[in-house]
């Protein structure tokens, strides 16, 4: 996981996205000319949409177990919590493509709830990195209204993914490291 955190912001936003654009650009140029294929195509775009969405799942949790490490024992949040709201969306993302037509047995209130409960997971996850980022960062306690800025970055986040993954790799860059909780002898530069 630790590998996501040390990749560039443009890696991160075409693993993320640049495979999604280019699936929904084959699928809708498919449709238009009805190609032949156009059900296995349509059925690939899906495949790809939750590989997109997997990987963005892993960056998020990745960014929030890491940077959970790197909180004073005081300052750190709910890891269970963190953990469940990472794995309810992506359970719901996953079931909704494997079973085809999940989306639409599942009408009524229950797949307003199963949606809503999804995007409250990762509103708090936001919520959650944003503080621990901030924290990280400042070397103090962080709260909501010092990481309003990383919160909308992260909930935003294909345009946010080119401020906070640069962060993410000055805080997890093996060279620039320095543990601040060892002895002084062992940062020196020898």
């Amino acid at each position: 996981m630790l590998s996501l955190l040390k990749l560039k912001h443009w890696h991160i936003f075409i693993l993320t996205f640049g495979i999604l654009i280019a699936a929904m650009t084959v699928q809708s140029v498919a449709t238009a000319l009805n190609h032949p294929m156009q059900d296995i195509i349509s059925r690939l775009a899906e495949f790809f949409s939750t590989l997109t969405f997997i990987i963005a799942s892993a960056w998020f949790y990745a960014m929030g177990a890491e940077l959970y490490k790197k909180l004073p024992r005081e300052q750190r949040f709910n890891l269970g919590l963190f953990r469940f709201n990472v794995v309810v969306p992506l359970t719901y993302s996953l079931v909704t493509t494997l079973i085809p037509g999940f989306a639409f047995l599942a009408v009524g209130k229950w797949a307003g709830i199963f949606t809503l409960l999804t995007l409250v997971c990762g509103v708090v996850n936001d919520i959650f990195i944003a503080g621990a980022l901030v924290s990280v960062e400042t070397r103090k306690p962080a709260g909501f209204a010092e990481s309003i800025r990383e919160f909308f970055m992260l909930f935003f986040y294909p345009v946010g993914v080119w401020w906070i993954q640069p962060r993410m790799n000055e805080i997890f860059d093996a060279e620039n490291f320095v543990d601040r909780d060892a002895p002084l002898d062992r940062n020196l530069i020898q």
